[in-house]
Formats: structure tokens, sequence, C-alpha cells
């Protein structure tokens, strides 16, 4: 799918936030799971084969459903963002398994 704000900066630089929303995900049907995961018997996760793209990808045998929703969250490596996250001590790492309320939080970006 195009992906404007996934630029070569960004893509090189920054961090990229996915996140999915599974209908049918018996152990949390109200969150947003952090990708790569694993639910509804499937391994999902994106993969960025190209600048201003990305792709949401699981090894299901058929395409996912129409009722099951995708996120992601672009932050700039230069910008104020992640030096307040780094200010908060929160590592790269945790930022990509924290839960999507809360990265949205920290960042101030609207659900």
């Amino acid at each position: 799918m195009e992906a404007p704000d996934l630029t070569e900066d960004i893509v090189e630089r920054g961090v990229i936030l996915a996140y999915a929303w599974l209908n049918g995900d018996i152990y949390d049907s109200n969150a947003m799971r952090p990708l790569p995961t694993y639910a509804v018997d499937a391994n999902w996760s994106f993969l960025i084969s190209e600048y201003q793209t990305i792709e949401f990808t699981t090894d299901l045998l058929s395409v996912p459903l129409p009722d099951h929703f995708f996120r992601f969250i672009a932050i700039p490596g230069n910008i104020e963002t992640l030096k307040s996250a780094s200010r908060e001590n929160i590592p790269i790492e945790e930022l990509k398994s924290m839960p999507y309320k809360d990265v949205c939080q920290l960042f101030n970006i609207p659900e």
C-alpha cells in the first residue's frame, strides 16, 4: 500500500512501528498488536520493500479479512519526538513492543 510518509530518511534513520487489529483475536479483541506478532493462528508482520510503500504480511493461506485493520507510525530519526522518548529512557526496541495507545500518548498522536 502507498505510504508517502515512509521516505528514505525515515526508513534509513527513523523508526517505523506497525500494528494490527485482527478480527477474531480471542486473547485481546480490543488491542492494536505491535508487529511482528502471532495471533489468529498466523504470524503477522510488515515489509518495506521500497520507499513510500508498506506491506502487511501473514503466513495465512488466504488474504487478511476486510475487517482486519493495520496502522503504522513513522518517526523521523532527527526530531524531538525520538529525543523525548530517550529522555523517558525508552530504548527503541522497547518502543517497538509498546502498545499502540501508549505510543500514541507518548508522541501526542491522535488515535
